[in-house]
């Protein structure tokens, strides 16, 4: 992904490449930490180029910041069901034509438009839609590239001004080119943190993190701000799965944590964890992981290897609750003793026992960046952005 990035932004060579600009949005965690894996990966690949990210909210007025960033927060954490209705409600076929943008970007993000212009960039790169409904296409404004951190296309991801798309699937990038045609469009996979190629084995992370070595363990998780974990891990608990070990990290939503602690106080079935940076650790530790079906969430195990379970919740899949109630222990042989990684349904292609990319490179292979269902790519740091 980087390399066609670079090749994009200049038609002569890469030294002429003035600068490049990094734009995510703090609505959530995912779109950040796919920004700051592009900026890692520049640094490392490409460490003379001037490089820059900035969270687009910081540049707001504070009321902005508060309507858009914690808005979105409350809705996704208090109320789901309303923010999965807004999400579809505001979903459509054609592209976003975004026609409040411009007046928008001079009149309440001002600070972004002086960014824009005080330097000569060579290009801009988003992981969230907002900087291209705000700003691509404008006059003296560099060329924008999206990353779509999604596994699914909502109509705010289509702005026809955007200069070039970067998508998780094939199936994906069709989508995008139906609803904004002759669209230029790669499907290169999420970018995600070298650390999660490099995790460690299972029996290592494990030891590392204290989690008994023969237990079958169930991590949920429900992104930084920790959505649905407390209903999850209750009904992990609840699946009876003999010998199992629920470990719910709650990330920022420490009220779930809170109630979990006290639900499972002196219980080991359950172990509850706030916000965590290694959370590449867990992963690989974990037997299955049972978390929301986001884009980078979704990327992240996979490149471990580890059998994802995802559960239904903030519009963004659907179909999945009927699987979730046939419970863990359809995916642990039904008591026979299997781990889950050892059933066939839930076995990722390439997966093995050292937690981390076993034999593989950050480039990886096709086998081992797509599900067998033929899913998105996920590709670890530096050159395999």
């Amino acid at each position: 992904m980087l390399l066609k990035i670079l090749l994009h932004l200049s038609q002569e060579n890469a030294v002429s490449i003035p600068g490049v600009l990094i734009v995510s949005a703090s609505t959530g965690t995912g779109h950040r930490r796919a920004a700051e894996a592009v900026e890692d990966a520049f640094a490392e690949t490409v460490p003379w180029l001037p490089v820059k990210h900035v969270d687009l909210l910081s540049l707001a007025p504070r009321w902005v910041r508060t309507a858009y960033g914690d808005g979105f927060e409350l809705l996704a954490t208090r109320a789901p069901r309303i923010w999965g209705e807004v999400y579809r409600r505001t979903d459509a076929a054609s592209p976003d034509l975004a026609r409040w943008g411009p007046l928008a970007h001079r009149m309440l993000f001002r600070e972004f438009r002086k960014l824009l212009l005080s330097r000569e960039w060579g290009a801009c790169v988003c992981t969230h839609f907002l900087p291209g409904q705000l700003a691509a296409g404008g006059a003296g404004i560099p060329p924008f590239s999206m990353v779509i951190t999604d596994l699914t296309l909502h109509h705010f991801w289509a702005q026809p001004r955007v200069g070039r798309y970067f998508v998780a699937s094939e199936r994906l990038a069709g989508e995008l080119r139906a609803r904004v045609p002759h669209a230029p469009v790669e499907a290169t996979g999420i970018p995600v943190a070298r650390a999660f190629a490099g995790a460690p084995s299972r029996a290592a992370a494990r030891s590392e993190l204290g989690i008994d070595p023969d237990r079958l363990v169930a991590l949920v998780m429900g992104g930084g701000l920790g959505i649905g974990v407390e209903e999850t891990a209750q009904a992990a608990a609840a699946a009876l799965v003999p010998g199992l070990q629920t470990i719910a990290i709650c990330g920022r939503n420490a009220e779930a944590a809170a109630r979990l602690r006290r639900r499972w106080a002196g219980d080991d079935r359950v172990r509850v964890l706030g916000y965590v940076d290694t959370v590449e650790r867990y992963i690989a530790a974990a037997d299955i992981v049972v978390t929301k079906p986001g884009g980078l969430t979704t990327s992240e195990v996979l490149a471990i290897g580890r059998p994802l379970l995802p559960r239904s919740g903030g519009g963004k899949c659907s179909g999945v609750d009927n699987l979730w109630r046939r419970g863990l222990r359809s995916l642990v042989g039904r008591g026979r003793g299997r781990s889950p990684a050892d059933h066939p349904r839930c076995r990722s292609p390439g997966s093995d026992d050292r937690g981390g990319a076993g034999d593989r490179t950050a480039h990886g292979s096709d086998q081992n960046r797509r599900g067998r269902c033929g899913g998105p790519r996920c590709h670890a740091g530096g050159l395999a952005l």
